[in-house]
């Protein structure tokens, strides 16, 4: 082939696909002239519940980075997490991407998380590296471990973190300012919190100082067997509010499918009083001074303590049989749906 000619066809060749890669890759100039911003939303995650969507960027009305404080323009924190529940999440996410995971918890908990918490105390909601903050912390010996442990988990979702922030940046939602404490837990009178609907759940209702807020105790997925005979109720690992037993006593509402089946007092054994009506026991350990929920064990008794260790025996056995009797119908409800699920065990 002549040389020239071989030259021109191969000038030709290049030419032509340097014409379609120039067509089908837009300069940085047409992205940006399309508007197309990022969006910021939120759901939350729970067991035995589906994904629900919390909240979204146009939500929020301010994030001061200082103190980890976020305000929202209409919404209360039990328009966000509902009741809260054990192990409950918040997921970010900017457009389809995953940013990192906060789990949601109340000042009432004693629970300790190292990593990145949705926190609600008295009102107002944060965004912090961990929970209890330090001025909280009954072990001050740990602190030096704790803040490790806490730096290490935010120093693996700094570069979400980073995106997080400048999407609040750009949409000018960045402050340094306090809020003002909501009055009514930011929901106003006419808006009641409803705890989520499952198969089954039992819930409680703890006062804080930004008011009375409802917390689920446990959810039918969670029990893993009900002895009858005993009256002993197992739950799969950890699935039950941390440190109940520090809140107790306290009323607890049990529900089958979002409505009332019958009420039970939270007793523990190490602040034992006598209740002649159903009680949610829970038998704890301590040692040092500190519990150990492993060694935990729950029971769903007709009253507390034994018939054996009141002082009118035949006065509480009577009244305790007359408010079984009142709640057979919930009571058969209740085992009905145990049953059902393969959870009645006799051993």
């Amino acid at each position: 082939m002549d040389k020239k000619l071989f030259l021109w066809m191969t000038s030709l060749i290049l030419a032509f696909f340097s014409c379609n890669n120039d067509t089908n890759v837009p300069s940085n100039e047409e992205e940006n002239v399309t508007g197309e911003t990022s969006e910021l939303f939120v759901v939350t995650r729970a067991l035995g519940i589906e994904d629900m969507q919390a909240f979204e960027g146009k939500d929020i009305k301010s994030f001061n980075v200082e103190t980890g404080e976020i305000t929202f323009k209409n919404l209360a924190y039990s328009d966000i997490c509902g009741s809260l529940v054990f192990d409950q999440k918040l997921a970010f996410y900017i457009d389809d991407e995953l940013l990192f995971t906060a789990s949601a918890v109340g000042s009432f908990s004693s629970r300790m998380i190292n990593d990145l918490v949705f926190y609600y105390d008295g009102g107002r909601m944060y965004l912090k590296d961990g929970y209890p903050v330090f001025d909280h912390l009954s072990d001050p010996s740990r602190i030096a471990e704790i803040i490790r442990e806490r730096q290490e988990a935010a120093a693996k979702r700094q570069p979400a973190w980073d995106r997080f922030i400048s999407y609040l940046d750009e949409n000018n939602l960045l402050t340094d300012e306090t809020s003002e404490v909501p009055e009514n837990n930011g929901g106003g009178e006419d808006t009641p919190v409803v705890p989520p609907i499952y198969d089954l759940s039992a819930t409680i209702t703890v006062a804080t100082e930004g008011g009375e807020y409802p917390s689920t105790v446990f959810i039918g997925k969670s029990i893993r067997s009900f002895n009858p005979e005993t009256r002993e109720i197992i739950f799969d690992g950890s699935n039950i509010l941390a440190n109940l037993n520090q809140l107790a006593p306290i009323p607890m509402n049990v529900f089958r499918e979002g409505s009332s089946l019958f009420d039970a007092t939270v007793i523990a054994s190490d602040k034992p009083q006598t209740v002649n009506d159903l009680v949610f026991f829970i038998e704890v350990k301590k040692q040092n001074g500190y519990y150990y929920g492993n060694e935990f064990k729950y029971y769903l008794l007709d009253g507390y303590p034994g018939l054996d260790e009141v002082a009118n025996r035949n006065e509480a056995e009577e009244l305790r049989q007359e408010n079984a009797q009142k709640r057979k119908a919930a009571w058969d409800t209740f085992i009905g749906y145990l049953n059902g699920e393969g959870k009645i065990v006799i051993k």
